[in-house]
């Protein structure tokens, strides 16, 4: 009688022997040279495509870095924001440029001269990205960069027409398929 109700008891508040709540999450973190004050905000989904459930959150750089759980396996990409920017489009954080290469370490110099598009998707796995954030003039308006540095793997569906380094969104972005 008693092991039933411990076991009752463990499958009514969730916590039956050998599955855990957050087995299925992992966690990314992302480390963010020249941000401490940017919101960046991790997306996630399991198809990344278009009808798929989104999620997300958002959290303030602080000491170079934020961290979340996000469920293992789901498309992921990160946005961010900057007090000092003025536009107000999240920058997409780009894994890997157009014309760059898995590996290779990107200056802001040379992330204002990679518009041709941008990579962003990955999938969540336990790890850290190492990523460089810089402010770029376009006229009279400041603009977020925000880069893998060292560059990621190119996966899923690629940002187009940067603007000096910089790809902007106002909506959610797919990983995989086409909006309509």
């Amino acid at each position: 009688m008693r092991v039933w109700m411990m076991a009752g008891a463990l499958v009514l508040t969730g916590l039956t022997p050998g599955v855990a709540a957050a087995a299925d999450t992992v966690p990314v973190t992302v480390k963010v040279a020249n941000c401490d004050g940017c919101s960046i905000m991790a997306t996630w989904s399991k198809g990344g495509k278009s009808g798929s459930k989104f999620r997300s959150s958002t959290s303030k750089v602080r000491n170079g870095s934020v961290k979340f759980m996000v469920p293992k396996g789901y498309w992921l990409y990160f946005t961010g924001t900057s007090p000092k920017a003025q536009v107000d489009a999240a920058t997409i954080l780009v894994t890997q440029f157009v014309g760059s290469s898995e590996g290779a370490k990107v200056s802001a110099k040379k992330a204002r001269t990679l518009n041709s598009g941008a990579a962003y998707c990955l999938r969540a796995k336990k790890q850290t990205i190492s990523a460089r954030a810089a402010l770029v003039k376009d006229g009279k308006y400041r603009l977020l960069s925000l880069w893998a540095s060292p560059q990621l793997a190119s996966m899923g569906n690629l940002a187009q027409d940067g603007i000096k380094g910089v790809y902007g969104t106002q909506n959610t972005l797919l990983c995989s398929g086409k909006y309509y």
